[in-house]
């Protein structure tokens, strides 16, 4: 099936999937997107809501997903088939190029959007000052704050670098 020319975009939890896969590497299991998306993402989404959207990627072909088959009763742990798992898990996921694609064109457009908006880049750090009823800050302010924040950052680096 030829690709459509405009590609449809994937949503939210995809797209959050789609990165926790890339961040996880190949082999991951639904128990580990889950653990890294309330770790790096700070949202905890159900098991189920992951194996649903896992299904769904499959099915649009931007995960592979496979399943380790059970062993028998008498077969030894090394000679099961397919990547052993700590946690004996059955179900793994690797991200394809079409879904690094897609999860690509899925981010473009709002970074591109959100580029310039206090509070969404770098701005967080040099518009502290405006708040509720106060007039932008002049060129002034905001050189003052950015080297407030290098000051910081060095200070910070350097007791890093002590320990």
């Amino acid at each position: 099936m030829p690709l459509p020319r405009h590609p449809r975009l994937i949503g939210p939890v995809q797209q959050m999937i789609l990165a926790a896969l890339i961040r996880t590497g190949p082999h991951s299991t639904a128990s580990q997107l889950q653990f890294w998306i309330a770790v790096d993402g700070g949202v905890w989404l159900p098991a189920q809501q992951i194996h649903t959207a896992i299904h769904r990627l499959a099915l649009g072909g931007y995960v592979w997903s496979w399943s380790r088959l059970p062993a028998g009763r008498y077969v030894p742990w090394w000679t099961r088939p397919g990547p052993v798992h700590p946690r004996g898990a059955r179900r793994f996921v690797t991200v394809t190029t079409r879904g690094l694609r897609a999860l690509r064109l899925a981010t473009q457009p709002g970074d591109r959007l959100r580029h310039g908006l206090p509070g969404f880049g770098h701005e967080d750090k040099l518009y502290r000052r405006i708040g509720p009823g106060r007039c932008p800050p002049t060129a002034r302010e905001l050189a003052a704050d950015a080297r407030r924040e290098a000051g910081r950052a060095r200070r910070r680096a350097a007791l890093y670098r002590r320990r």
